[in-house]
């Protein structure tokens, strides 16, 4: 039959259409993208993905820079096996089957999987070994790689070296310079402690390390030392010094060297003298130091030469393994079947070793595996080639995959119109998205001091406004600008994310890697700046004119111990030989908190009649052993405060002492008060100052007393005599917060001082008389009020745009669906203490800052208040945030 043109058309359409669809391994049934983005942000949302057989491995990525492995973005997005989705192999983990006879011999060129084949249930490995030899011959280079279990979380190699041959014509010194001129080179005189070279050492099976030195008497004994970036010591060897004079000496430390990485090697005198003395320079780069661990004192004449490796005539993998890793290989090939097969061989199971390395030819020999199952013990004699199974996956319902764990980062000036997800190669989805032009940034210092605290900022052609840091080790915090400061305690290396904003409310998100200083450096900067900071605090203290106020100062910061242990830090320094002896020193030093200075934050002169809105008569009533009656309380109370206001002209003069933490935050550490009592007339004795507050929180004189009830403790002193009191606080009190009164004995005055009696008055002129004193005291009161809060306001806020841009802060915080409790959180990291937080709380909600608030007057407040929102928000001023008085 003859197919015609039309119809071959027609065959070839449909089997085009055909094909993508019989390779199509997953189907998208629903996407959550977000569709508006900024240049340099990250995609977010979500696709439902429905997988058929797709491999583990291949990567979800998209038109823009990143990209996933479907078993990762699976894992990360807590999606289980066997109930979210299925593998064909274990633990959707790489396997291998045999795919061929036994083996013993094999050339190998690149690559190569041989192994162990088990059946049975219940599989435990009891012992497992196989000799390797080959052809390759002695060698500078690595021979050959084995990898057991087919990862490279292990390899094994050749640890024997060649005892006749050893060296190799690599020869590595570190950063010590050979082409200086002669005045370049000093000298160092070789004692107890190490002087170390950081070099870079090759993978080898041993290495010679040697130097060269001045040799006055080889009696006492040089040693060389092996010690990893993590400051462990590997190995040791003595050097054979061979005469007087110039001496070149040398000795093997047998440790093999995996990795290509650096290390510290290290001379040393057993004996503490001068009979030995070596070269060294420091011009140029700087990698050695005079200990273990330092890496900018000077570079030392020490040399490092690999030696060769052995001839491979009949390595042993459990030897080598247990070697290399001081670990049993039995042991290990036990926990891999179990972890990838969960015992279960009935199906077959294979115990991999993947071979690489030069072309050579391989001889296996000993073979031998025992293992049991359901009590049966077998030994196995054989090895298999193997090729590797790659899981594939399936779903029988679609998955929710979060995009944000790709991180698909939007170039800054992208002109993209869509996204474009592809899985494996193969498209998902074309999502049409929109991108606002972005900007970039930059963070400075990218390396800090351990304990130091450091001041990192962003640079930008943009103008920043605002950002939010975490730091990456727990702290988080939010800046009004560019900025922040911040000092890490632990030795590590951290990511710092920022989001920052522009002004123009564009938001990116940004990662930066910090690495942490040479620790002896990072402490040598944390001593100095503590000596400067104690030098500068005394300073400071002792510019005060009072002695008790300096003592109370210097005793509440424990200067004088903190000075002694600053001495021993610095006498501990000059000793210290490695990075757990510095880090010890900077512990020490940020654990004494050590404050950077001293200054007056606050300070004024306020009525004595603030704390009578808060006068306690119990007080007095122990003092004069007398109760008042219950009904006459507040009788007694009223003509107390005329007797203060008519015998006494008393002021209080307060000033708050604060000290600059090692945060650079301003704490509060002491009020000052000096109360001047100005008496208008001759009293008679017995009159006191009372005071609210517990006599244990008072740095007094010796005349207070403690006056304590049941309930309530105070304190008080006879003022017969007196022009002015004088006492301190720990914190920062407020005048209002003490509770001050002056009194004189109650039983007298109850009986000498009685009450104003408007009936036995006429009651027109009763009236009169009433009306007088209610307008006069609600006058005086509204004065007193208002006078109060300004200065209440002015004592927390020196700068009135502080206060209203929090108020702002507050009120766009609600607007924006924040609760009180997160904007508190963040006023705090802001550095903003919770007197002056609880204050703006207060006053944008209508309650209480102070004295009792006249209603009357809180109309005007609100309007004051949304005026200042409205002036600093670009936004229309939402005034449900702002609560009705």
């Amino acid at each position: 039959m003859v197919i015609s043109r039309k119809n071959w058309i027609i065959i070839t359409f449909i089997f085009l259409l055909i094909i993508p669809l019989g390779f199509a391994s997953f189907d998208l049934r629903a996407e959550n993208v977000k569709k508006a983005y900024v240049g340099g942000s990250e995609v977010e949302g979500s696709i439902d993905l429905l997988i058929e057989n797709e491999l583990y491995d291949n990567l979800l990525t998209s038109n823009f820079e990143g990209g996933i492995k479907l078993i990762d973005l699976l894992k990360v997005n807590n999606l289980n096996q066997y109930k979210d989705y299925n593998c064909t192999t274990q633990n959707c983990m790489p396997a291998y089957s045999r795919d061929g006879a036994s083996i013993e011999n094999f050339g190998l060129e690149d690559e190569k999987v041989v192994g162990f084949e088990i059946d049975g249930s219940n599989i435990e490995i009891n012992s497992i070994d196989f000799y390797v030899e080959s052809d390759i011959g002695s060698s500078c280079g690595e021979q050959i790689k084995i990898e057991p279990f087919g990862n490279n979380d292990s390899t094994l190699y050749n640890t024997e070296y060649n005892s006749r041959l050893y060296e190799c014509s690599l020869k590595d010194s570190g950063c010590f310079s050979y082409s200086l001129n002669s005045d370049k080179y000093k000298t160092v005189t070789i004692g107890v402690n190490s002087y170390c070279n950081q070099i870079v050492l090759n993978p080898a099976p041993s290495y010679k390390f040697g130097i060269v030195t001045e040799v006055k008497d080889n009696s006492s004994k040089l040693n060389m030392n092996l010690f990893n970036s993590e400051l462990d010591k590997l190995g040791e060897c003595e050097l054979n010094i061979d005469g007087i004079g110039r001496v070149e000496s040398e000795c093997i430390i047998n440790q093999s060297i995996i990795n290509r990485e650096k290390y510290f090697v290290c001379v040393s005198n057993e004996e503490s003298n001068d009979n030995y003395e070596m070269r060294f320079e420091n011009e140029g780069n700087v990698c050695g130091g005079a200990s273990v661990g330092k890496t900018n004192t000077g570079d030392y004449e020490i040399i490092a030469v690999p030696v060769r490796y052995s001839s491979l005539d009949n390595l042993s993998v459990s030897k080598a393994f247990s070697e290399i890793y001081n670990e049993d290989l039995s042991a290990e090939a036990d926990s891999y079947i179990a972890r990838v097969y969960d015992r279960d061989c009935s199906d077959s199971c294979v115990i991999p070793f993947l071979f690489s390395g030069d072309s050579q030819n391989i001889k296996l020999k000993n073979i031998s595996m025992k293992y049991s199952f359901e009590g049966t013990q077998i030994t196995e004699k054989k090895m298999y080639s193997l090729s590797e199974l790659k899981p594939k996956i399936r779903s029988e319902l679609p998955v929710k995959l979060d995009l944000s764990n790709a991180h698909f980062k939007i170039p800054i000036d992208s002109q993209e119109k869509e996204l474009k997800l592809e899985l494996g190669g193969k498209t998902i989805e074309r999502i049409p998205i929109e991108i606002e032009k972005g900007f970039s940034f930059n963070l400075v210092p990218n390396v800090v001091s351990l304990g130091v605290d450091t001041l990192f900022f962003l640079t930008s052609s943009d103008n920043i406004t605002s950002s939010k840091w975490d730091f990456g080790d727990g702290i988080k915090k939010d800046s009004l600008d560019y900025t922040s400061r911040h000092r890490y305690t632990k030795l590590d290396d951290y990511i710092v994310k920022v989001t920052a904003m522009n002004n123009k409310k564009v938001s990116i998100t940004k990662e930066f890697n910090i690495s942490i200083d040479a620790v002896d450096s990072s402490a040598r900067r944390l001593l100095d700046e503590a000596k400067e900071s104690i030098d500068k605090f005394k300073l400071e203290v002792n510019k005060l004119s009072s002695d008790s106020l300096k003592n109370n100062i210097n005793s509440l910061e424990n200067i004088s111990e903190i000075s002694k242990k600053i001495e021993i830090l610095e006498s501990k320094y000059s000793k210290a030989q490695n990075d757990s002896e510095y880090v010890a020193i900077i512990d020490e030093l940020i654990s004494l908190n050590i404050p950077k200075g001293l200054s007056k934050t606050s300070s004024g002169t306020l009525p004595f009649s603030v704390g009578f809105s808060s006068i306690d008569l119990s007080y007095m009533e122990k003092i004069s052993e007398y109760d008042v009656p219950v009904d006459k309380t507040d009788e007694v109370e009223l003509n107390l405060i005329d007797w203060n206001r008519k015998n006494f002209k008393t002021e209080t003069y307060f000033e708050v002492y604060s000290v600059l933490t090692s945060e650079n935050k301003l704490e509060p550490i002491i009020t000052s008060y000096r109360i001047k009592l100005n008496p208008e007339k001759t009293l008679d004795s017995g009159n006191y100052l009372i005071i609210d507050y517990p006599l244990e929180n008072l740095y007094t004189s010796g005349e207070f007393k403690e006056i304590s009830t049941d309930s309530v403790s105070g304190s008080a002193v006879l003022i017969d005599g007196k022009s002015e009191i004088v006492f301190n606080i720990k914190g920062n009190v407020f005048p209002n917060d003490l509770g001050m009164y002056l009194s004189p004995d109650l039983q007298n005055f109850v009986i000498e001082y009685p009450m104003f009696n408007p009936a036995k008055l006429p009651l027109g002129l009763a009236i009169f008389w009433g009306f007088l004193i209610v307008v006069g005291f609600f006058s005086t009161y509204i004065i007193l009020q208002e006078w109060y809060k300004k200065h209440y306001e002015k004592y927390l806020f020196g700068n009135p745009d502080d206060l209203y841009n929090i108020i702002t802060f507050i009120h766009n915080s609600r607007n924006s669906g924040i609760s009180d409790g997160e904007s508190r959180k963040k006023l705090k990291e802001m550095d903003w203490h919770g007197e002056q937080i609880n204050f703006v709380y207060k006053k944008l909600d209508g309650q209480r800052t102070g004295m009792f608030e006249i209603p009357i007057l809180f109309k005007f407040e609100r309007k004051k208040i949304e005026r200042e929102i409205a002036k600093r928000s670009e936004n229309r001023l939402d005034a449900r945030f702002i609560k009705r008085y």
